[in-house]
């Protein structure tokens, strides 16, 4: 693999991720009134099943970007990945809502491990010289 393949192997994995967690957000707002029909829940208790996602993000960041600095930011980024995608799978199999809302609570954990380390991995490998940075 060139440099150059790598370089945009890496991009494309990084937008993609990054894409990921504004995409757990909203999809899960279009589908919260299925959700409370299914579980006969009410709008507080459905407001939980957005927010834990949120919440849980927002308090494992700093953490987890000082996890992948000292385990690597490729072995975060991919437990991450792997965090998502089983809890994914597991909210499938939600029997209650409190089930859904403690996977919602890892799929943010998950999601925060991918955020943090995209932008990390980005940067390491697009290194730019002082004269190429917009900002001097």
């Amino acid at each position: 693999m060139t440099e150059a393949s790598f370089k945009r192997t890496v991009l494309f994995v990084a937008a993609a991720a990054s894409f990921l967690g504004p995409f757990m957000i909203s999809t899960v707002n279009i589908a919260l009134p299925a959700i409370g029909q299914y579980f006969g829940a009410d709008a507080v208790t459905l407001g939980w099943v957005a927010t834990s996602y949120m919440l849980a993000t927002v308090v494992a960041l700093v953490p987890v970007g000082k996890a992948a600095d000292i385990a690597g930011r490729r072995k975060v980024f991919a437990l991450g990945a792997a965090i998502v995608a089983l809890f994914n799978i597991l909210v499938l199999f939600s029997i209650n809502l409190s089930f859904l809302i403690i996977c919602r609570v890892f799929q943010g954990i998950g999601g925060a491990m991918i955020v943090t380390t995209s932008v990390a991995i980005l940067a390491s490998v697009f290194r730019l010289g002082k004269e190429e940075r917009p900002w001097g």
